[in-house]
């Protein structure tokens, strides 16, 4: 089960209090005076969390470690927006797990008492499909809650049976409401050992307590100081910053006999390696081998061969995932994946894997973690380190990263979402080598805009060069290849936003836009109406057209979570601004540079004859920043302020 119940508590000095919500005959003069307390500590809340306890049973079923978990929640409504949202309460669960001893109440107050109202309505659908995934076999029970009102006590608590023992645990110590003291505890025999690691719990006040009684071993957890969080602009996956235990079961000895389950990373690869067997020990089949050798047949050389079974896997699958039972593990047979054309990521690298195989060219599958991941193999050898399949081909010491599920990928970086990452290449059934994806550096991905503009009364009319390479262009290439083109103008006038909102593309063309391995170009001619500010005999214009280095802002110093980029990049804007007949210049803002390990930034203006070049010069060079870089950051922000609220004056001839 996913860690989606990510709760935490800070607080024992209203555990008595709130003890009295239990009491029919609790007075309205003390719910009142409760509520008062919470609604002080907790202004613009509307939820608190009283209890959030977990409990991690593991325990031997004929011989065999079995994980039990028991969930237990507490929410007090502390004002009248509180209660719809506690309305309903959904379990997840995969065909892995088994929900059993649901127990769902409500205690709510009427008049001078209260009343315990059980949730007898309850059933069980589908679960919405989680980013994108077009199909899997996760459910929901959802417990209906009704009556709920201002002062009422939600109570859920019910068990999740493991069908598995090889899956990774755990607890997160935040969340989005206050939650108050929350508790995880894990019990097992003492001859069932775990892994444990902690990740980031210097946020708050973790207390770990162990202790042994008849061979039963339990550790638990709790904090008292509860980190309550908010969603952030531009913020890392939560798991990259809140607090969090996180357990695996390493190994255990019945009698006399030690079997390991998940001790280090060769366990974990033992435990992977069945379920690509079928498509590693399957020769390919005619139809995959005919398809190989028509893709390759005029090609010389292993790196081309590579490049174009990629690509053609890229034009031709379609990606679709695909989540249901050992089907979220197992790659599907590539004849299977080729007669329908579509496909998840496992099931593209094991047709990429079986096209090269056909081909004579060695490759390996392999297990990643996209960036919303951030724990290593290296580190945490679990399932918990990935949610990802591809195909690696290895060639002259250099690792080239086949992700298909990006169908304009180029074959010279990975998709981005992986950089970064540690890669697991499966060798053989008992070898594996792990290796990590390299993060491109700025330079990579560029953009370079080159205007030459003109003043018509208030308008300003241009025409632009632009160049896009890296991940602008496979970016844009993805768009761009499902672009009519009578809709051409108008995906140029979307993309190419500069000035103001009256900006619209007249005239325009792209080229090699629809070629990965080459730098996308656009052409194009356009109009800005009512840009120009005119007072007098004088224009004031602001030659920073194009808006889109201004969505990166100040970070607050109060920010918790990090701040994340898609990509580092290297952008140039230069601007060449024609001097309208019978004007002059009378003034040009002064330069403006600032260097970091972060970011370098530079602005120029130069009058050469009849003309005002601006050129301005960007590159982030980070895809995370820690809190404790923002003050270095925010000095940088102060001077692209500066730099965005400069104009140029013009001033008419006398």
């Amino acid at each position: 089960m996913e860690m989606k119940q990510s709760k935490f508590k800070n607080s024992k000095s209203f555990t008595l209090l709130f003890g009295l919500l239990f009491i029919g005959f609790c007075s309205t003069a003390q719910t009142i005076d409760i509520l008062a307390t919470y609604k002080k500590k907790y202004p613009g809340n509307h939820i608190v969390q009283t209890k959030n306890e977990r409990t991690v049973t593991i325990k031997y079923v004929k011989g065999v470690p079995t994980l039990v978990y028991h969930f237990e929640y507490e929410d007090l409504i502390i004002d009248k927006n509180g209660a719809s949202m506690l309305s309903e309460y959904s379990i997840d669960f995969t065909s892995f797990e088994a929900i059993a001893n649901i127990e769902a109440y409500s205690i709510i107050p009427v008049g001078t008492k209260s009343k315990k109202v059980s949730s007898n309505e309850a059933f069980t659908r589908d679960a919405e499909a989680d980013r994108g995934i077009f199909h899997d076999d996760n459910k929901e029970t959802v417990i209906v809650f009704p009556g709920l009102v201002e002062g009422a006590l939600r109570h859920i608590s019910y068990d999740v049976t493991m069908k598995e023992n090889n899956f990774p645990f755990g607890f997160i110590f935040f969340d989005y409401s206050p939650c108050e003291n929350p508790t995880f505890k894990i019990i097992t025999d003492t001859s069932i050992h775990l892994m444990l690691k902690e990740y980031y719990t210097d946020k708050i006040q973790l207390k770990r307590e162990e202790s042994i009684s008849k061979n039963i071993k339990t550790t638990t957890y709790s904090c008292e100081n509860a980190l309550l969080l908010k969603p952030e602009e531009n913020a890392p996956n939560m798991r990259y910053y809140a607090p969090q235990v996180l357990g695996q079961l390493s190994y255990y000895n019945y009698k006399g006999k030690r079997t390991n389950v998940g001790s280090n990373l060769q366990d974990l690869h033992t435990n992977y390696a069945p379920n690509v067997a079928e498509v590693e020990n399957e020769k390919p089949s005619p139809e995959i081998t005919r398809i190989a050798d028509s893709i390759t047949k005029n090609l010389t050389n292993n790196l081309d061969k590579v490049r174009a079974i990629y690509y053609w896997v890229q034009d031709h699958v379609k990606y679709i995932a695909f989540e249901e039972g050992m089907g979220g593990f197992v790659p599907r047979q590539p004849n299977a994946v080729v007669d329908k054309r579509f496909g998840d990521c496992k099931d593209m690298a094991s047709l990429i894997y079986s096209l090269l195989k056909a081909a004579n060219i060695p490759s390996y599958l392999t297990w990643i973690g996209s960036r919303d991941i951030p724990f290593k193999y290296s580190d945490f050898p679990s399932g918990m380190c990935d949610n990802h399949m591809i195909t690696t081909y290895k060639e002259n010491g250099k690792f080239y990263f086949l992700d298909a599920t990006n169908s304009f990928q180029t074959m010279n970086a990975s998709t981005g979402f992986i950089q970064g990452k540690e890669a697991l290449l499966h060798i053989s059934p008992t070898e594996f080598e792990l290796t990590t994806v390299p993060i491109q550096d700025a330079n990579y991905s560029s953009v370079v805009d080159h205007s030459k503009i003109k003043i018509e009364g208030k308008d300003l009319v241009g025409s632009s060069t632009c160049s896009m390479s890296g991940y602008y262009h496979t970016l844009i290439g993805n768009y761009a290849k499902d672009v009519l083109s009578k809709d051409e103008l108008k995906f140029l006038t979307g993309i190419n936003q500069r000035g103001n909102n009256s900006f619209f593309v007249t005239k325009g063309h792209m080229k090699n836009m629809l070629e990965r391995d080459t730098i996308g170009m656009m052409y194009f001619d356009w109009t800005c109406k009512n840009y120009c500010t005119s007072l007098n005999d004088e224009i004031y214009i602001n030659l920073i057209l194009n808006k889109t280095i201004t969505y990166q802002n100040e970070l607050k110093e109060t920010r918790v979570a990090p701040f994340e980029l898609d990509h580092e990049f290297s952008d140039t804007y230069i601007v060449e601004l024609e001097i309208p007949e019978n004007y002059v210049v009378s003034s040009l803002p002064k330069p403006i540079s600032y260097h970091s390990d972060m970011v370098d930034f530079d602005v120029n203006y130069v009058q050469t004859g009849n003309q005002v070049v601006l050129t301005l010069t960007i590159a982030n060079k980070f895809t995370i920043l820690e809190p404790s870089q923002f003050p270095e950051w925010n000095k940088f922000i102060a001077q692209k302020k500066k730099a965005l609220s400069e104009t140029i004056e013009l001033k008419r001839k006398k």
